[in-house]
């Protein structure tokens, strides 16, 4: 009887999906052949048995696009967006897709099946926004992507000041068409007004447009945190963007530890203090108590933290499965599973994808890093970080030639970043090339005279080139000023692995600890 039942079940599905194809077939489009037709009969049949599960409300939010007149908007429409989104993702029994992912469909044609397919996603919101001068026009969308239909619409004509209570009012009509339950008291507010002024929101928003692209650009998110924290001294958003400014600074050796210290754990304690709930706020916090301070206790409780405030929180599960869990702690399997979970919840986006393959890279899993690496590369081929990831494992493959290659285009695209340089010594250098990391070494001391090169890069740079003593007092005096480019990277990444056979470099990892 039960079997009776399950194939009756099965048929009925079976002929709904068969209807449904043809409702939706395009008259145009119609069959050319009996063998379309069996092909798609029979692909239909295979969904009709598939065990029945019950569709999880999830959705992406789309980047919203630009409708002004002058077509300049777009970090603000990116703002309004991702607003929305922050303010959806904690409400349980609905699955958010992660920004970076959702925003990377921005001006392509994929349709709503598409998109929900690669984003595990049953409803996307799309969006406009048209401003001019204090005056702001919303328009929205909330579409199923199964069959295209839009369960909700609405448009807003407001003021700028009002633009958190937009924010407010989409994302609780969102939830409402999706059914899912609020928390807490009823009228609570889903988007918190963050700041009264209008021009530090502003400011914000072009700040952290500009960080998520890291490289050259973090120097000028930095100016643009620093100008709404003095137009408004409370916004703990902004803080928090110091202090990642900061440390992002501090990991690529562009600047000194004595020199952003000071200001990352300041601007970073500062963003809790004003927003205990804040998961970038206690992120910022543990990257800069792990880096600066090399205080892993503090830094789990920081991350653990932020993970309990916001699970999906993607930059802090990158940092603390990279710098944490496997360069301060060596627990390499589990850093592998923690960037597995970034990539799962963000994977169109570039960065998990590069931190994926620095773990791999570190846990001696080469090929699979090296897979990793290159899918980071192709989701994002301006990405310094993507491609600097795929030319160190390349070379600790001992895949040198394209190693050199990725490196000297990386070097070339970044205006010979000091990163690049060095990274492409060790290569050199393991490649039994000891002229060329010697000339690479050349150009760093120079560089040294000049300006700032971490002696951590120097250091690596001497080995390569065959000056081993050279590179054992660089080592130390790196250690000595606690450069975050060497108490990050010393204990486990591959770069540092010949050294770290000497014993009296050995002896200084035991100090460290």
């Amino acid at each position: 009887m039960e079997q009776r039942r399950r194939w009756l079940l099965m048929w009925h599905r079976f002929q709904r999906l068969v209807i449904e194809k043809a409702i939706e077939k395009d008259p145009a489009e119609r069959y050319q052949s009996m063998r379309e037709l069996v092909i798609d009969l029979r692909r239909l049949a295979r969904q009709a048995a598939a065990p029945v599960t019950e569709r999880v409300p999830s959705i992406a939010v789309l980047a919203f696009a630009d409708m002004s007149a002058a077509r300049d908007q777009d970090w603000f429409c990116d703002g309004i967006a991702e607003e929305i989104l922050n303010a959806l993702t904690p409400l349980k029994g609905l699955r958010v897709a992660a920004r970076t992912s959702a925003f990377s469909f921005k001006g392509k044609s994929d349709d709503l099946r598409t998109i929900g397919e690669k984003l595990n996603v049953t409803t996307v919101l799309e969006g406009s926004v048209r401003r001019a001068g204090d005056r702001v026009r919303i328009t929205v969308q909330l579409s199923d992507v199964q069959n295209g239909y839009q369960l909700w619409s609405d448009r807003y004509d407001r003021e700028l000041k009002d633009i958190f209570d937009v924010q407010d009012e989409i994302a609780k009509a969102i939830a409402e068409r999706l059914k899912v339950t609020l928390s807490g008291a009823k009228g609570e507010r889903l988007v918190e007004q963050a700041t009264p002024n209008l021009e530090a929101y502003q400011l914000h928003l072009r700040g952290r447009a500009l960080l998520d692209r890291r490289g050259v650009r973090i120097p000028q998110a930095l100016d643009l945190f620093q100008k709404a924290v003095e137009l408004d001294p409370e916004y703990a958003a902004a803080w928090a963007g110091i202090a990642d400014s900061y440390t992002g600074l501090a990991i690529t050796g562009a600047v000194s530890a004595l020199e952003s210290k000071s200001q990352a754990m300041a601007a970073a304690t500062r963003s809790i203090e004003l927003d205990q709930g804040s998961a970038a706020g206690h992120s910022a916090l543990a990257v800069a108590t792990l880096l600066y301070e090399n205080n892993r206790t503090r830094a789990q409780k920081e991350f653990e933290r932020a993970f309990e405030l916001n699970p999906g929180y993607v930059p802090g599960r990158c940092w603390y499965a990279c710098f944490y869990l496997q360069w301060a702690r060596g627990e390499f399997e589990r850093g592998v599973a923690e960037a597995r979970r970034a990539v799962e919840i963000d994977p169109l986006s570039s960065y998990p994808s590069t931190i994926l393959a620095c773990c791999l890279c570190t846990a001696g899993r080469l090929e699979e890093a090296i897979a990793a690496g290159r899918r980071a590369v192709q989701l994002d081929a301006d990405a310094f970080v993507a491609r600097w990831a795929l030319g160190v494992t390349l070379g600790t493959a001992g895949k040198y030639e394209e190693a050199v290659s990725t490196l000297e285009s990386l070097a070339e695209m970044s205006g010979r970043h000091s990163r690049a340089i060095v990274s492409l010594a060790v290569v050199f250098g393991h490649w039994g090339k000891i002229a060329e990391a010697a000339a690479l070494y050349r150009e760093l001391l120079e560089r040294s005279v000049q300006g700032y090169a971490p002696h951590s890069y120097l250091c690596l740079a001497a080995d390569a080139a065959g000056l081993r003593e050279e590179a054992l007092t660089l080592a130390l005096r790196a250690w000595e000023e606690r450069e975050v480019t060497f108490t990050l990277h010393v204990r486990h990444f591959p770069e540092f692995r010949t050294l770290r056979a000497d014993p009296r470099f050995a002896a200084l990892l035991r100090e460290m600890d």
